[in-house]
């Protein structure tokens, strides 16, 4: 009998430590900073150096879009087939400073500061060796969440497939059943929304998209992305900001992330594809522009 409340006290006493260790071990990794995470912010004219690289890296890149659209346009009028071939196809390579020195501009433009301030602090984005971290302070936990994805490009319908591989809070991986609650809510705000950016959104003649339009596109590839699945591979260069911001869509054929820089193959679509697309965004059909040719 003895023996035996001796080993109920040790069980009690071994609970009642993994009861009190247990708390303090989940708070100290949802306290700790990842490894990945930057420990110093850019000085004002490193981020400016860097923002003023990525303005540059995209004015040549939207050159390059508008001078293949004017082509195609001028070649449309004149009665002869546009054509888009695989050549002109370019990588336009970015970095984790240049796109977090930049990305404040495009925040801006389209009022998404107010928003997220109120819930977020120092959002950034890092990139690992194939894996693209969306990173913040949440300010009710007081903690740096993250969230971990996974770019790759389907090697059948040349799809582009984000896959959400994780996310953390601190250095602690959190179970799906701690944060579904929170997607199933982005989920269910997008969609609402989503409707409303497919009726205003438009591709004129000349390859610009209205903010409707690449509101509409890039909420879906979240919601894709979110959901494990597949997405359309499509990208915006914005052209001009202001009042009424327009945007160069661009077919994505690689993706890559290495060495703190997210490398994009792109190229121009041809008019049939922009068509394509407008319509697959609006929601009218569901064609889908790996079932275009891109030839041309």
């Amino acid at each position: 009998m003895k023996k035996f409340l001796r080993w109920v006290l040790i069980l009690v006493l071994v609970l009642v430590v993994i009861g009190v260790a247990a708390p303090l071990f989940v708070r100290h990794r949802m306290r700790t900073q990842p490894e990945w995470y930057p420990t110093a912010r850019m000085a004002p004219d490193e981020e400016a150096a860097a923002a003023n690289r990525a303005d540059q890296k995209l004015i040549a890149a939207r050159s390059e879009i508008a001078e293949a659209y004017a082509a195609q346009t001028r070649a449309a009028r004149a009665g002869q087939t546009p054509t888009t071939s695989p050549a002109d196809s370019f990588v336009l390579s970015l970095t984790q400073d240049e796109i977090n020195a930049w990305l404040p501009k495009w925040e801006n433009e389209l009022g998404w500061s107010h928003r997220i301030d109120q819930y977020l602090e120092d959002p950034t984005i890092i990139f690992r060796d194939q894996e693209i971290i969306l990173a913040a302070t949440v300010k009710d936990w007081s903690t740096i969440v993250s969230l971990h994805f996974v770019p790759q490009m389907e090697k059948e319908g040349g799809k582009l497939h984000i896959t959400l591989s994780g996310v953390t809070a601190g250095t602690l991986p959190l179970p799906r059943v701690s944060w579904s609650g929170y997607q199933d809510r982005l989920l269910n705000s997008m969609n609402s929304r989503l409707a409303d950016f497919q009726k205003r959104a438009d591709i004129d003649q000349t390859g610009r998209a209205n903010s409707a339009a690449v509101l509409a596109a890039m909420s879906e590839l979240l919601i894709h992305a979110l959901k494990d699945e597949p997405a359309e591979p499509v990208l915006f260069l914005p052209e001009q900001f202001g009042r009424n911001p327009r945007s160069l869509p661009v077919r994505i054929t690689d993706v890559t992330v290495a060495n703190k820089t997210l490398n994009l193959t792109v190229r121009p679509m041809d008019q049939e594809e922009r068509a394509a697309l407008l319509e697959h965004i609006k929601g009218h059909e569901a064609l889908t522009l790996s079932g275009t040719n891109g030839a041309g």
